[in-house]
C-alpha cells in the first residue's frame, strides 16, 4: 500500500479526527491508520462571500476545525495530540456553496436545488502539527478534493 510508509511513521503518535463523521472514520481506518476520534466544537459561521472560491471555504472550516480541537486536548483531555486530521466537506451549485441541511426540509430544499444539475463536492482537509514541549500547534498539510457530479432531475412523487 502506498501509505505504508507514512503510517508506520506515525506509529506510537496521538492522531486525533476532529470529526464525528462514521465516513471519514471508516477512509482513515481502511488505509491502517490508528487514531482518536475528537469532534471539533468548531461553529462554522465563516462569511462564504469572504473566499473566493467554495474550496478555500471547505479548506479554512477544515483548519479551524483542527486547530480547534488541538488547542482544547490539552485542557478538556489532558494530553496534547501529535496529529489532528480535520476536514469539512461543500456543495456547490449555481455559484451557491450548501453545507450539511439543518433539517429535513432542508435536505428536501437543497436536493431541490441540485435536481438536473451539474454540481461540485469540495471537501477540504488540514493536517495540524503539534509540539507539546513547545505548546505550539502549526498546519503542517491543506489540500482539496474536488468531484463534480450531474444529478438527473427529480420528480415529487
Amino acid at each position: 500500500m502506498v501509505l505504508n510508509p507514512v503510517i508506520s511513521k506515525l506509529g506510537g503518535k496521538l492522531v486525533v479526527l476532529a470529526s464525528a463523521s462514521p465516513r471519514r472514520r471508516e477512509i482513515l481506518t481502511n488505509v491502517g491508520l490508528r487514531f482518536e476520534v475528537v469532534p471539533s466544537w468548531f461553529k462554522e459561521t465563516l462569511e462564504k462571500s469572504l473566499f473566493k472560491a467554495p474550496y478555500e471555504y471547505a479548506v479554512e472550516t477544515a483548519k479551524q476545525k483542527a486547530l480547534e480541537v488541538a488547542r482544547r486536548m490539552p485542557f478538556k483531555h489532558l494530553k496534547t495530540p501529535d496529529i489532528v486530521i480535520g476536514a469539512d466537506t461543500v456543495v456547490t451549485v449555481d455559484g451557491y456553496i450548501l453545507e450539511k441541511p439543518v433539517d429535513k426540509e432542508d435536505a428536501y430544499r437543497m436536493l431541490s436545488r441540485l435536481s438536473g444539475k451539474e454540481h461540485s463536492v469540495f471537501t477540504g482537509v488540514a493536517i495540524v502539527h503539534c509540539n507539546s514541549e513547545l505548546g505550539k500547534c502549526r498546519i503542517a498539510l491543506q489540500f482539496i478534493c474536488k468531484i463534480i457530479f450531474c444529478c438527473y432531475k427529480m420528480y415529487k412523487g
